[in-house]
């Protein structure tokens, strides 16, 4: 039985459960489990209070033994989990999260070891760069796999935060439209360079500034890994004189530019 379908129950939709396939991939690789496993080994039992943890190894990132399968189970269903162990959901998910970013400062270390700390631009007025963009180009990514004519749109929500609406074609400009809605907020204050987006709770991801127009014509965004990256324009194409331009830079800072896809946009 596909272990993500287990945990999320037989009414989760496979648009869900796809994506908790992804993230759960992407987060908990072979050797994420190893280290993870010792400390829930280590502190399940008296923390938990739950008897049935096993997080042996994995056969793939995307089979879960039974132990783990139980774990996360519960914990995605916090009502449950609260009410049976007496404890506060808050408390458990923080748990939750902080074994899942155990590997999170030695990876993003390892990373950087070579290029050194990702640098962002010094301020962004984040009036000036709400609104559309256009995808030019970016480093292939799980979650865009097929996507083309990509789009992001950016507006203001009355607490603060940032609405996200990213738009594509499926497999052709032709294709039929696929939207996703989310939110970001701001994580450094002083430039408002580095945020953090959500598609669907409790996972963020790192969106970082690292180049940008003076005009607000085009932005370059990174993440700390090196990982991804995304060239975006206000409008559909972007003259060649100032793409050679962001491809120097985005040498300088540590990424490799021969790993860029062109997206294709609508004339």
């Amino acid at each position: 039985m596909d272990a993500v379908k287990a945990v999320l129950g037989e009414s989760a939709g496979p648009e869900t459960i796809e994506k908790w396939r992804r993230c759960i991939s992407e987060a908990l690789g072979e050797t994420t489990f190893s280290l993870i496993g010792a400390a829930v080994t280590k502190m399940g039992r008296s923390h938990f209070g739950v008897a049935t943890i096993r997080p042996d190894a994995p056969s793939s990132p995307l089979t879960l033994p039974a132990g783990w399968r139980s774990f996360l189970q519960e914990t995605i269903r916090m009502p449950e989990y609260a009410n049976a162990k007496g404890l506060s959901a808050p408390r458990m998910w923080l748990t939750l999260l902080f074994f899942f970013g155990l590997l999170g400062p030695p990876v993003q270390a390892a990373a950087d070891e070579d290029s050194g700390p990702l640098s962002t631009v010094s301020a962004v007025d984040l009036n000036r760069y709400l609104g559309k963009w256009y995808e030019i180009a970016s480093y292939p990514a799980w979650f865009q796999k097929g996507c083309t004519g990509s789009t992001a749109d950016y507006s203001l929500l009355p607490d603060g935060r940032i609405r996200v609406v990213n738009r594509c074609f499926k497999n052709s400009l032709d294709g039929p439209l696929k939207e996703s809605k989310g939110k970001a907020e701001v994580v450094d204050t002083a430039t408002h360079a580095r945020l953090k987006v959500w598609f669907f709770w409790p996972f963020k991801g790192d969106y970082w500034i690292i180049d940008l127009d003076p005009d607000y014509q085009w932005a370059v965004v990174g993440v700390p890994s090196r990982k991804y990256l995304w060239i975006l324009s206000r409008t559909p194409t972007l003259d060649g004189a100032v793409y050679d331009g962001i491809l120097r830079r985005v040498i300088e800072k540590g990424y490799d530019p021969t790993r860029l896809q062109l997206t294709p946009q609508p004339e």
